[in-house]
């Protein structure tokens, strides 16, 4: 009986080692992620905004105007950061997540996920997620854009249609929609659901500098979609669109795009 004791405490104490082992082993693997998440809320703090911008991925710098980050940073008490603490850390390939928290100067806890891919060797922050505190109500408690920042927003949604259109490719296009569409539709399916645009060589970059006339105002659905729909003053033909947007927590964020390229004969 004692030396079956000695063996099972033995293996409790084998037990303990090897879970530490494993502990240490993800915590060295994930260091550079956390670095760089660390990294950039140094630099917020700092209200270092070019420092800031250099942990983010192309593809979230490309899609966020700094005005919309900026202003999400402060809304959401992150430039009050303190320090930080990753309770789930982990990488797969090019893609890696970490969920933790963020205490701030006043002692504050801000519950947040980040989404990191790697990019040119290194860790760049793609997604920052922070639950709403208080009472909310969905895309409802976030104000949608109007005036210059609704035709910003327009503006970049068909700006990153056209580059991918020119691209022949809709990765990055891809990258920068909201969640639940990413979920709903794979990279070729929107290269094939495109291919019209892509084999017509339609260069959409022409409306680059054009400001954008509005059908009406800005119509929210059941499910939370607002929904946009208007036209660029391009002749001999126009360039029509219909845009439908989610709030996420980094901003607004494309759901569904329509384009459609008319003769003004037709109309």
């Amino acid at each position: 009986m004692k030396t079956f004791l000695k063996i099972v405490a033995g293996l409790a104490v084998l037990g303990l080692v090897l879970g530490a082992i494993v502990v240490a082993l993800v915590f060295h693997l994930t260091a550079d992620l956390t670095k760089t998440a660390d990294d950039f809320f140094a630099a917020v703090k700092a209200h270092d905004t070019a420092k800031a911008t250099e942990y983010l991925s192309e593809s979230f710098r490309t899609s966020t105007p700094p005005r919309e980050l900026a202003a999400f940073l402060e809304r959401s008490g992150l430039t009050r950061f303190k320090s930080a603490s990753w309770s789930n850390r982990s990488f797969s390939g090019n893609r890696g997540d970490l969920d933790g928290s963020i205490t701030t100067e006043t002692g504050g806890v801000i519950p947040i996920k980040i989404g990191l891919v790697k990019e040119n060797g290194a860790w760049r922050i793609n997604t920052i997620e922070k639950a709403n505190a208080g009472l909310t109500g969905g895309a409802e408690a976030a104000a949608f854009p109007s005036g210059a920042d609704l035709d910003a927003l327009v503006q970049d949604s068909i700006h990153q249609f056209a580059l991918s259109v020119n691209a022949r490719d809709f990765s990055s296009f891809h990258d920068q929609i909201a969640r639940v569409w990413q979920q709903q539709i794979t990279i070729d399916k929107l290269n094939d659901v495109f291919k019209p645009f892509m084999d017509a060589k339609m260069d959409l970059t022409v409306v680059d500098h054009m400001t954008p006339n509005f059908d009406g105002p800005p119509v929210t659905a059941d499910n939370g979609v607002v929904s946009v729909s208007g036209s660029y003053p391009t002749k001999p033909s126009r360039v029509l669109f219909d845009l439908g947007y989610v709030h996420e927590s980094a901003g607004w964020k494309l759901v569904n795009i329509n384009i459609r390229v008319k003769p003004m004969q037709e109309e």
